[in-house]
């Protein structure tokens, strides 16, 4: 049983690959996208128990996609992280429905204790042996 789906939306896939990680040594399943196209199709497939999102992704109208998934879902938490330190990014994500806001570089534990606090443990779902991530676009996981 996986301890669950969480969806990670950065373009900078070093940064990716690295959650992945720190996520995967958990336990965690974690689909990918590094622009706004690839995100809509895994907010369109699959169903994370949360979605960590760096506002400032190539195709992306900035802060303005958090208020998109959120017309998509109301209940999937949103995690903002992001480089840009200004107050105001964070005060406009979290007043456009983010969940939390983490300013990069963010340690792998700080990282794991926001994840556990949005995503409770055994919250995954078993199934098939196909994992949700892996039927989407092999460059998008």
């Amino acid at each position: 049983m996986s301890a669950g789906m969480i969806a990670v939306i950065d373009d900078n896939e070093s940064w990716i690959e690295a959650v992945k990680d720190v996520l995967a040594n958990e336990g965690f399943e974690v689909c990918s996208a590094t622009n706004e196209d690839q995100a809509i199709e895994i907010l369109d497939t699959v169903r994370p128990q949360l979605i960590i999102l760096d506002v400032h992704i190539p195709g992306a109208r900035g802060l303005r996609l958090i208020s998109d998934f959120r017309g998509r879902d109301r209940t999937t938490p949103i995690l903002v992280v992001s480089s840009d330190d200004r107050s105001l990014v964070r005060n406009q994500a979290m007043s456009n429905g983010a969940s939390g806001f983490l300013q990069k570089p963010i340690p792998s534990q700080i990282l794991l204790r926001a994840v556990r606090r949005y995503v409770q443990p055994g919250s995954g779902e078993q199934g098939d042996s196909l994992s949700p991530c892996s039927r989407l676009n092999p460059s998008v996981n």
